[in-house]
């Protein structure tokens, strides 16, 4: 990539390119400083599992401009269209979310107009503000988050960009997951939003066979909570977004004998299917 850019580069451009690194073994990053001594490279070196979301808010506390390009390194750009759009919607006030071509074989000469995928952005600090991409354990869904946050502000210029291209790597959710935490993506979540440790070594200890998550990542097909309109409200949401046609059941430990029916009772039918109020951990069976 570093490459590509110092192609594209122009006098008037003024940046940096921040190399958030989780401990790769592949490439000694260190190599590129020497390589292209005229790009201002900063290696941010992180002793944790991957995470895309933290590496991103990683280097977004250490960027010393304004203007960021929150970018993946399997991107390839053959032209500055780019870079000119971004400066464009920029000073228009707004984030800027270039649909890109996918190559999907390994000689780069097939692929498509990836028109649903949302991670990569131009967005400038002040827009940020306090916003923090999440930080998930798992591949996938921090996009469509940053993605929601804008769009729902009205603030998000999207269209396609020629030149663009996301280069072709292997598909597997094994492949994309296996540095993740949570590196095993056919192992099914429970979300919980309590957090007494007492509690959850108990789920641990009864639902040993799944990841217990305090997220809503992609994979979660389970919620255990106490009751809280908020977070039914986000269960609600994550179904009609990510789980259409797979199941989710939902449980609700009553432990304050709340009337439980009647507050719910504002969602449709097919999601109060999914709820099931229970006594305690021990009720419930999945």
């Amino acid at each position: 990539m570093c490459k590509i850019i110092i192609k594209r580069k122009k006098k008037k451009d003024i940046f940096e390119v921040i190399l958030v690194d989780f401990l790769s073994d592949d490439y000694n990053l260190e190599s590129l400083v020497d390589q292209y001594k005229n790009l201002d490279i900063k290696i941010i070196k992180v002793n944790d599992n991957f995470s895309r979301g933290k590496g991103l808010n990683i280097g977004i506390k250490n960027a010393k401009y304004s203007n960021l390009f929150l970018c993946d390194a399997d991107m390839y750009f053959t032209g500055r269209d780019i870079f000119e759009n971004a400066y464009k919607e920029l000073s228009n006030n707004k984030v800027f979310f270039p649909i890109c071509f996918t190559l999907i074989e390994p000689t780069h000469q097939i692929g498509y107009w990836r028109e649903k995928g949302y991670g990569l952005s131009f967005v400038t600090k002040k827009d940020l503000g306090d916003y923090e991409l999440s930080e998930y354990n798992t591949f996938g869904k921090e996009d469509n988050d940053i993605w929601g946050f804008f769009n729902e502000k009205n603030k998000c210029a999207r269209y396609r960009v020629k030149n663009y291209y996301h280069q072709w790597h292997p598909d597997s959710k094994t492949f994309k997951n296996k540095n993740y935490a949570l590196s095993d993506y056919s192992r099914v979540k429970i979300y919980t939003n309590v957090h007494e440790n007492k509690f959850l070594e108990k789920m641990k200890e009864k639902f040993n066979k799944y990841y217990i998550v305090n997220n809503l990542e992609l994979n979660v097909n389970y919620a255990i909570i106490l009751y809280s309109e908020s977070v039914l409200n986000k269960l609600y949401e994550f179904k009609n977004n990510y789980l259409k046609s797979r199941d989710f059941k939902i449980y609700i430990l009553n432990c304050s004998n709340i009337n439980i029916v009647q507050n719910i009772s504002n969602y449709s039918l097919s999601f109060r299917k999914d709820i099931h109020v229970v006594e305690s951990v021990d009720k419930i069976d999945i």
